[in-house]
């Protein structure tokens, strides 16, 4: 029987990233071309993933405007791609309470987009993943939807 291989990747819209943001993904590669390439066709990504042999990916989103530059659209971006093969690519995205209405809504919203998993990056988010314990409803909001939706 053949393994499967997943992996976890940064495939994401650099149009949405803050200049500063690009210049540190692209500082020392010598194939930023092909991951350029990769993040605007899926088509090729998963070419891509043929020749490593990999069966699925995992792509890698979250909202971060303030450091990273990517806004809740993000996640629209993200179910987009991943729709093209949403049995080999796994949509991740985000919710950042403050960047939203109503972040429960939010995370039943991306559910019904395709969003599969949510990415919390309290680096990239300048937030602290227990802030629900300090009061931050909006936090809590996006703890309990995302269990309710599994």
């Amino acid at each position: 029987m053949q393994p499967i291989i997943d992996i976890h990747v940064h495939i994401m819209p650099y149009s949405m990233m803050k200049p500063s943001a690009m210049e540190l993904m692209k500082q020392g590669r010598q194939d930023y071309a092909d991951v350029e390439r990769y993040c605007g066709d899926p088509k090729a990504f998963l070419a891509f993933l043929d020749t490593l042999g990999v069966e699925r990916a995992g792509l890698i989103n979250y909202v971060a405007p303030r450091i990273i530059g990517f806004t809740p659209e993000v996640n629209d971006w993200s179910a987009e791609y991943c729709s093209v093969a949403p049995d080999r690519l796994i949509a991740f995205g985000g919710v950042l309470p403050g960047t939203v209405r109503d972040p429960g809504a939010e995370v039943d919203r991306l559910a019904k987009l395709g969003i599969r998993a949510i990415k919390m990056h309290p680096s990239h988010q300048a937030l602290s993943p227990n802030d629900y314990m300090e009061g931050n409803r909006g936090l809590a909001a996006v703890y309990e939807r995302a269990q309710a939706n599994g």
